[in-house]
């Protein structure tokens, strides 16, 4: 049982097995190499507005729909020719008026997603940088963990007083048998 514990806790807190990973493939329509390098950079400095805890960059399309729109803002934001360091910089203080042309910012006024128009005409501010903290991921996993691990052992335990039940159980019938055995042969 220590063995099991001691496996399950180098397995959550192993430095390979980190939450916040980097992506290996570039989801974008950039070609130019300095455009997709101001991407990755920009990606990977503003978090997800979903999973606070990942960037935008390790957010799937699959998972949240919000982080394509914002993917393709920053992509739009990268061919107007602004840099990284602008772009992050304008989520968190706004890009005033002049994003209200954009085709993202036109979809969110379409759906009347009033929280993103706000932001991302006034800003999001200093929280909407990504510094990924798996802290509460990976203890939440290993609690989950210790939680399976107890559950398990539970379970030994009882299938354990079980099976010794019926085997005192099954002891018992068989002399009762036998009892009876004799006493009807006695009889004849």
């Amino acid at each position: 049982m220590p063995l099991v514990i001691l496996l399950t806790f180098f397995l959550f807190f192993s430095p390979s097995q980190s939450v916040s990973a980097q992506t290996t493939t570039i989801n974008t329509t950039l070609t130019e190499p300095n455009q997709i390098r101001e991407f990755m950079d920009s990606t990977e400095r503003i978090r997800c507005i979903c999973l606070p805890s990942l960037p935008i960059q390790g957010c799937s399309y699959n998972m949240c729909i919000v982080s394509s729109y914002l993917k393709t803002l920053i992509e739009n934001r990268i061919r107007l020719g602004e840099t990284s360091n602008e772009i992050v910089a304008k989520f968190e203080n706004g890009f005033g008026d002049d994003i209200r042309s954009d085709s993202v910012f036109i979809h969110f006024e379409k759906e009347g997603n009033e929280r993103m128009l706000n932001g991302l005409l006034y800003g999001f501010g200093a929280k909407i940088q990504a510094k990924p903290d798996s802290t509460w991921i990976n203890l939440s996993l290993a609690g989950l963990g210790l939680l399976a691990l107890i559950g398990i052992g539970f379970y030994v335990v009882q299938r354990k007083k079980s099976k010794s039940n019926i085997s005192s159980s099954t002891a018992k019938t068989d002399q009762q048998m036998l009892d009876l055995e004799k006493k009807y042969l006695s009889e004849l």
